[in-house]
């Protein structure tokens, strides 16, 4: 590789111990696929706040005793610990896990990392734009990042996550680059009934089909309701990056890098597909365990949810209460908490008997209070991990329907939103 004086003075060591490392991460990343060079980045985005990782918590420390910092902006993704909520994780298990989180973040501060504690840092005040060169880790935020901000980032796991914030550099290959960013796969969305094509759910069907039929592929979506919001897109990232591998997929007419056709694909035939009704119908189905009965718990929020969210659930919810007191969750970051505080939403979600989540996730262990059983979601990303993480089977639904069927304790459906293939 082609370094710079000073990426040669981290390779030779004569940076101190940290940067030889993370430099060496990157160089045996990009050898790997060919890469002449390094690419600086202006942020990056850490997976290493999983206190439940031992590796993580080893890592951090070894980087905090050596007087490590990050050279760029580096915000921290979710922990296990959210100090408003100290009895979330009640076991054993969980209590270990929370100190543990407290302790990690305080070594990520450290070492200098804003903690944001969030797997959507894309909702934080000054977050990276159209072109910003970057490192991100959570997928969600990678397909988000490159899809509907246009910021430009591959899928960075542990540890070439941390070494790229420590050095401020990434391989220049992939989707750091114009050609790596062009369209290999056309799917055309069919049309959907008005009250589904307006609401959020049918964002979370496209999203998974197109990740169940992508794979890997970038993909370029047309016939996409030309009204949907960011908000609505970011439904289609986090689905599509858990359903399949999209770390970019472009919409036609709502994706800066796609005014066109011919600019998504930049004028190349690709592969050509659909994603058709009954492909949505499958997929709703896939993600869901139960269609009828009792439930147990509703989970909101995964990616967390952005404040509009937040705004609409208090809006549904208001002057009604959850049925016996079952668990009804709504994740958030502390930016978009505090805002919806000063709203007034906070407020009426308590009252109505639900609680707000920050700093953390509730699709993995340990295990929140209540989270077991038949759990209904708006989230395709929460439907599809955790069945596979905890002793839950999941339900996808509109927000509508999550509300009206924790009101009256069991399944309900909306008529306007029957989608049949």
């Amino acid at each position: 590789m082609q370094l710079t004086p000073d990426e040669q003075a981290m390779a030779d060591g004569r940076r101190g111990p940290v940067l030889a490392f993370a430099i060496g991460l990157l160089m045996k990343a990009g050898t790997m696929h060919g890469v002449q060079r390094f690419e600086p980045i202006v942020a990056a985005y850490t997976n290493t706040t999983f206190a439940t990782i031992q590796p993580h918590y080893d890592l951090l420390k070894w980087l905090a005793e050596e007087g490590a910092r990050v050279a760029v902006p580096t915000y921290t993704n979710v922990g296990v610990d959210d100090p408003d909520n100290p009895l979330l994780r009640r076991d054993d298990y969980g209590k270990w896990a929370s100190e543990r989180s407290r302790d990690l973040s305080a070594l990520h501060d450290r070492v200098g990392c804003k903690l944001a504690m969030t797997c959507a840092p894309y909702q934080l005040p000054g977050a990276p734009g159209l072109g910003s060169q970057i490192a991100v880790s959570e997928s969600n935020a990678v397909s988000y990042f490159n899809s509907v901000v246009g910021a430009r980032t591959l899928k960075y796991g542990d540890y070439i996550d941390i070494a790229a914030a420590l050095t401020g550099v990434v391989p220049h290959v992939g989707l750091h680059t114009d050609e790596g960013r062009r369209a290999t796969l056309h799917l055309d969305v069919a049309a959907l009934p008005e009250a589904l094509a307006g609401d959020d759910l049918s964002y979370q069907l496209i999203g998974h089909a197109m990740g169940r039929k992508a794979g890997m592929k970038i993909p370029v979506l047309t016939g996409v309701n030309p009204d949907a919001t960011k908000e609505n897109l970011r439904g289609i990232s986090a689905t599509g990056a858990s359903a399949g591998g999209v770390a970019l997929y472009h919409a036609v007419g709502l994706t800066p890098e796609a005014a066109t056709l011919e600019q998504a694909t930049g004028g190349e035939a690709v592969e050509e597909g659909e994603i058709s009704v009954a492909d949505m119908v499958a997929a709703r189905r896939e993600m869901t365990g139960f269609e009828s009965g009792p439930i147990d718990a509703v989970v909101i929020g995964t990616p967390h949810a952005p404040l509009s969210e937040v705004g609409l659930l208090a809006e549904l919810i208001a002057g009604q209460m959850v049925k016996d007191g079952k668990p009804f969750y709504i994740q958030m970051n502390r930016f978009v908490l505090e805002c919806a505080r000063e709203k007034g939403w906070i407020e009426t979600l308590r009252t109505a008997g639900v609680t707000p989540v920050a700093d953390t996730c509730l699709y993995w262990r340990p295990v929140a209070h209540g989270l077991n059983g038949r759990v209904m979601t708006n989230s395709g990303k929460y439907a599809y991990y955790a069945p596979g993480e905890l002793p839950v089977e999941t339900a996808i639904a509109s927000l509508r329907e999550c509300v009206e069927s924790a009101v009256r304790g069991e399944v309900w459906h909306d008529p306007d939103l029957v989608l049949e293939a």
